[in-house]
């Protein structure tokens, strides 16, 4: 196992916002190192570029990695409220996402997900309904 250090975007920080912070981690390679990071809670997993730089390093760096991310407050909060008490700091190292879609494509994505969502609850509904009525049968 080799050490990696992965700067991704993370979000929680408002809307359309995010911040990059290094994250240490042990992987057998970079690629996994960045799949790992990737699905971490927090991060932009839906951005193409969500991670901006993997780098092997040593284990003295690794460590020091290690003890600046378990004394950074933004991975110890719960809520918005301790965000807001425990990182004041953190409005320094927002950044701001620069594509802006429209209302109008913001309002038809939502349509969308939305009837997706709905066909899914048909169909898992379709399903308990099926069962139901052909209890007798799957009992033999």
């Amino acid at each position: 196992m080799d050490y990696y250090s992965v700067t991704a975007k993370f979000g929680h920080v408002g809307r359309n916002n995010y911040i990059y912070k290094t994250i240490p981690i042990k992987a057998e390679s970079a690629k996994d190192a960045a799949y790992s990071v990737r699905w971490m809670s927090r991060v932009k997993h839906h951005c193409k570029d969500a991670i901006k730089e993997t780098k092997r390093i040593s284990e003295s760096e690794y460590l020091l990695l290690v003890e600046k991310h378990r004394n950074d407050p933004y991975f110890k909060v719960r809520s918005k409220q301790e965000q807001r008490k425990l990182c004041p700091q953190i409005t320094d190292e927002v950044q701001h996402n620069v594509e802006r879609v429209s209302k109008k494509e913001l309002r038809e994505q939502r349509k969308e997900r939305i009837k997706y969502i709905r066909m899914k609850n048909q169909i898992i509904i379709n399903e308990a309904m099926f069962k139901l009525e052909h209890y007798d049968m799957q009992a033999i």
